[in-house]
C-alpha cells in the first residue's frame, strides 16, 4: 500500500534502488532521508564484501592452477618416466633376455619406483602445510643426487648470493628444477648438466643447463610450459637459449 525507494549508488554512480514496502501511511518524508544514511554506510561494506569473493574464488583458481602443476610434475611426469623404463625392460626380455641379464634394470627401476614414491610423499607433507624442515639448497642437492642416480645424468649445482627466498617460492622452485631436469633427460641425449641458483638484492635467478652428447645443433625452440606457468604466477619470466652448439639454458628470473 505505500513504499519508499532510494537509489544506491556506489563511487558516485546509481547501481540500483532500494524499495522500502508497508502499509498505508508507513513512511514519512524524513523515512526517506534516514534509509538514504543507513544505505550510505552500508555500500562501502557490501563493496568489500564483492571484493573479498572476488579475491578467494582467484586465490582458489590460482591454488587449483598450482595444484594441477604439481601433479603434473610430480606424479605424471615420474610415471611418463617409469613407462618409458619398463617398455625397454619388456623390449629386452621380448628379445630373449634372461632373468639374470635384465636383474640389474629390474633393481634400478625399483629404485627409481622408491625415490619417486618418496618424492610424493614429500609432495602430499607439503599440500598438508607441515614443515619439511629443509632449505632451499639442501632441498635441491637431495633431489638432483636422485636424479643422478636414477637416469645417469651427471648434475653440477651451485648456490649464488645470500638473499633469503620465502618458503612457498623456494617451493616453487624446486619443482622447477625437478621439471627442468626432467626436460633434459626427456628431449636431449645429454650427459651433463648444470643447475645454478643466485638469490641476491631483489631477484632469484635459476638457470638449468645442458649439454647435447652427440655435438649436434640443439634441439628445436621449445618452451617449457610447466616451468614458465610457475615463473609468470610468481609475476617472473622464463626464457629458453640454444648456442647452437649443443648446449640449452633454462632461465628463469622472479622477484623476492
Amino acid at each position: 500500500e505505500a513504499f519508499a525507494s532510494v537509489p544506491l549508488l556506489h563511487r558516485g554512480r546509481g547501481v540500483g534502488r532500494l524499495f522500502l514496502a508497508g502499509r498505508r501511511g508507513a513512511f514519512e518524508p524524513s523515512d526517506v532521508d534516514f534509509v538514504r544514511q543507513i544505505v550510505e554506510h552500508v555500500m562501502p561494506v557490501l563493496e568489500n564484501v564483492r571484493l573479498l569473493e572476488q579475491l578467494a574464488t582467484k586465490a582458489a583458481e590460482t591454488e587449483r592452477q598450482r595444484i594441477a602443476r604439481d601433479l603434473h610434475d610430480s606424479v605424471i611426469q615420474p610415471y611418463i618416466g617409469l613407462q618409458y623404463k619398463l617398455a625397454a625392460l619388456r623390449g629386452k626380455l621380448d628379445a630373449g633376455a634372461g632373468v639374470g641379464e635384465v636383474s640389474e634394470d629390474v633393481r634400478r627401476l625399483f629404485d627409481v619406483t622408491a625415490s619417486e614414491i618418496a618424492g610424493l610423499r614429500r609432495y602430499v607433507t607439503d599440500l598438508k602445510g607441515v614443515a619439511a624442515g629443509d632449505d632451499l639448497a639442501a632441498a635441491v642437492l637431495r633431489y638432483t643426487e636422485q636424479f643422478q642416480e636414477n637416469y645417469g645424468i651427471d648434475v653440477s649445482v651451485s648456490f649464488r648470493g645470500e638473499a633469503r627466498v620465502p618458503e612457498r617460492l623456494a617451493a616453487e622452485v624446486i619443482q622447477m628444477v625437478h621439471e627442468g631436469l626432467r626436460n633434459v633427460w626427456k628431449h636431449t641425449k645429454a650427459t651433463r648438466c648444470s643447475v645454478v641458483l643466485d638469490a641476491s638484492a631483489d631477484r632469484l635467478l635459476l638457470s638449468v643447463e645442458n649439454d647435447n652428447a652427440d655435438g649436434g645443433e640443439g634441439i628445436a625452440d621449445f618452451t617449457p610450459r610447466s616451468i614458465t606457468e610457475r615463473a609468470e604466477a610468481l609475476g617472473g619470466r622464463a626464457t629458453v637459449a640454444c648456442d647452437g652448439r649443443g648446449r640449452t639454458v633454462v632461465l628463469v628470473r622472479v622477484p623476492l
